[in-house]
């Protein structure tokens, strides 16, 4: 992870390697995604890995997955989060994942982008 702060706001950069996988601002977990390509097709639902998930939990009381295909902001509370999280493998490390009927969707964008 590393931190980029400015008028009055820290933004932090979450890494898996040499990958960025989201940022967490002022309590919101905020992950940048083509719908198409990475919510899960079965079950339906959003995932987030595992390891950035279990390095930023302590700084977060809320998930935005930002689908930029559509401007749809799907966001849970951190703790509905961690009470319903399954965890699965699919090739692309450890996830944790929440099927899509416990997110809220709605039109527009966050603040992170």
């Amino acid at each position: 992870m590393f931190s980029e702060e400015g008028k009055n706001r820290q933004k932090t950069w979450v890494k898996i390697g040499d990958k960025i996988v989201g940022c967490v601002e002022r309590g919101v977990f905020c992950k940048y995604v083509c719908g198409s390509k990475h919510m899960l097709k079965s079950p339906k639902a959003w995932a987030i890995q595992a390891q950035a998930w279990d390095e930023t939990r302590s700084q977060v009381r809320v998930i935005a997955i930002v689908d930029k295909e559509t401007s749809y902001v799907y966001s849970i509370s951190a703790t509905d989060f961690d009470s319903r999280k399954q965890e699965i493998d699919r090739g692309f490390g450890r996830q944790y994942y929440v099927e899509l009927e416990y997110w809220s969707a709605r039109q527009g964008r966050t603040n992170g982008g």
